[in-house]
């Protein structure tokens, strides 16, 4: 079997998921950050940004269309999505283990 070959937009397409996943990340982890400060300084909870905001943030300030923002997440994104929407009861719960 041969070796499979690499070409340089696939490279490219990696590299902007990969800047694309690192910027959303940072910015939940900002608002996390934010969220927690807020609420050591004044006692009074700060709304926290989730993922599915963070990545339609991203989309819009790099200039991506929103249908097309999914092609540049991560498996680890896509699960945090899942469970936000689970959480909020927009798409029915996976089924879980008790232990």
């Amino acid at each position: 079997m041969g070796v499979l070959k690499s070409f340089p937009q696939d490279q490219l397409h990696i590299e902007n998921c990969t800047k694309f996943c690192n910027e959303v990340k940072a910015l939940v982890e900002a608002s996390n950050r934010k969220a927690d400060a807020t609420k050591a300084d004044t006692g009074h909870n700060r709304p926290r940004l989730s993922y599915m905001q963070a990545v339609l943030t991203v989309a819009e300030r790099r200039g991506i269309e929103e249908a097309m923002a999914a092609a540049y997440l991560s498996p680890d994104i896509k699960d945090k999505i899942r469970i936000e929407a689970e959480n909020l009861n927009m798409i029915s719960k996976s089924a879980t283990l008790d232990f």
